[in-house]
């Protein structure tokens, strides 16, 4: 996955995350970590105004932070998302 991050693309393993920047992206998500953020389906989305909304609690979208939540989202054995779950989370994509 990536991320495009001001002019640039970096990779999206958010544990080396910061190694692949340079110094303007790697302030940039300092000043903007306070966001929840997600990636599905090789896209980012910014959940954060809609993180007390979440059906299954804040804490739920909260531990997804910097991941990638397509296998989550798609896993039955734990909980089907209906259509509705993919059109909300669709408003939130910033990338």
């Amino acid at each position: 996955h990536y991320c495009v991050v001001g002019h640039r693309s970096v990779t999206l393993v958010w544990s080396v995350f910061l190694q692949d920047m340079g110094h303007a992206e790697e302030n940039y998500l300092r000043k903007s970590n306070s966001r929840i953020r997600v990636v599905f389906d090789e896209k980012v989305y910014d959940v954060t105004e809609f993180v007390d909304r979440h059906p299954g609690g804040r804490e739920v979208l909260v531990s997804c932070n910097g991941k990638d939540v397509e296998a989550d989202m798609q896993n039955y054995n734990t909980h089907v998302h209906s259509k509705a779950a993919y059109s909300v989370l669709e408003k939130y994509c910033i990338g």
